[in-house]
Formats: structure tokens, sequence, C-alpha cells
């Protein structure tokens, strides 16, 4: 996807084409391809993604890769989690597959019972279709589905969002204030460290199964006065 930048580094005794030793920035094109240019047979190379695409999670593995005397390339000790060497049309290629951001909004009365008819506000800067970033931050819309849940879909990594509800469940109060989500760079979420008490009470995150979650809690309408 675009929008990803990697380090190219030479391993130690090795170096590029016009021998110098420091790190090299690799930027992704809109077609998803960058060049790796300068490299040298019989040198070692280290290579580490520095920006994810938007709304993917940043692979932290290094991949550690051998340029033979006939150009091919090899794959140095273990295998770098998220990257393959493949042959296409006789240019050696890497190709590194990052994880996409999945997020979701679940709906629970205080027994952890799913709850309909909610519906949200969440507004910061969400990812284009092509992995690149509009650069603008927009409102959407969530609306919880009948199982209680809703997808959060196009967040990017290392952003914040600001979560509002604004339609409550039958029979519920309103939750009690905005909150504010903090995406990792693996994805996952959490709230913002000003995020008052009462609102952690009723707001929780985790990531279950590889799909960050945020947990909303409602409490019941008090019932009405009876008068005598």
């Amino acid at each position: 996807a675009a929008g990803a930048e990697f380090e190219l580094t030479p391993s130690e005794g090795s170096a590029f084409a016009d021998g110098t030793t420091e790190p090299m920035t690799l930027a992704v094109n809109a077609s998803g391809l960058t060049a790796v240019p300068g490299l040298v047979a019989g040198n070692t190379y280290k290579l580490r993604e520095t920006v994810a695409p938007a709304s993917y999670e940043l692979n932290e593995s290094t991949l550690v890769f051998a340029v033979a005397e006939d150009g091919t390339v090899t794959t140095v000790g273990e295998d770098a989690a998220g990257y393959a060497l493949v042959d296409r049309g006789g240019t050696p290629t890497i190709v590194a597959d990052d994880a996409p951001i999945e997020a979701a909004l679940v709906k629970t009365d205080l027994s952890g019972n799913a709850l309909t008819g909610a519906e949200f506000t969440l507004r910061g800067e969400f990812a284009n279709a092509d992995g690149t970033r509009p650069g603008a931050a927009e409102t959407r819309t969530v609306k919880v589905a009948e199982d209680g849940s809703a997808a959060l879909s196009g967040l990017i990594a290392g952003e914040k969002y600001v979560l509002t509800e604004t339609v409550a469940p039958e029979g519920h109060e309103l939750l009690d204030g905005p909150v504010t989500l903090v995406v990792s760079e693996d994805g996952t979420l959490g709230l913002a460290e000003d995020t008052p008490a009462a609102l952690r009470d009723m707001v929780a995150t985790e990531d279950a199964s590889g799909v960050a979650t945020v947990t909303v809690r409602n409490e019941p309408t008090p019932e009405p006065e009876r008068v005598p």
C-alpha cells in the first residue's frame, strides 16, 4: 500500500554501490512499489519498516538479506515475519505484508448484555482506501448493529479519535461525555491518559483475537419517582 516507508542499512562490512553505509529511506509510491537501489553483490543488508501505510499496523520485524553474485536475494538467519522474497519476471522482489488495523465498538449494559440502537460520532483522521492519509480530520457516524457491535474502519496508528455517544439504547442513559481513543503502532486501542475515572468505569479497551475493541457500557434510565 502507498504511504509506507522503509529504512535500508548495510550490515557490518557491507556498503551501497557508492561506498556509503548510512541508512537509506525508501518511500513506497501510489502503486505500492519502491526501487531498492545501490545493492552490491556479496553484501548483506537490513530492511525495516519505519512508517506503515495509513490504517495498517507497523511491522516491527527486521529483514536481513544477502545479494548473491548472480543478483539473487536470500534471507539471512531466521525469516522475518511479514516479509517474503520472490522472483517477478527475473527481478528479485521483497514483498512486505502489513496487517490491517481491525477495530470494533461493542455496546453493552452493566451486566455485559449486548445493546442495540446506540449511535456515536467518531472524530479524527481516517485513512484513504489506498493507504494514504487525507491530511484532515472528519466526523463519522457510527451506528450499533443488532448484535451490539459496529466496525471502526480507517483508523490510523499513532492517531487519536474522539468518541461521543449521541443516541443511547432505549431505556439507558447516554455516556457521560466524550472519550479519546489512542491507536498504538501495533493497532491496539487505549484511552487517553486524561480520561476521567468515571468514564474509565464505563469504557474499556482490549485486543480480542486480533481485533482492537472498545466496549461502552450504559447505565439504565432511573425509574421515575411515583407520586403518592
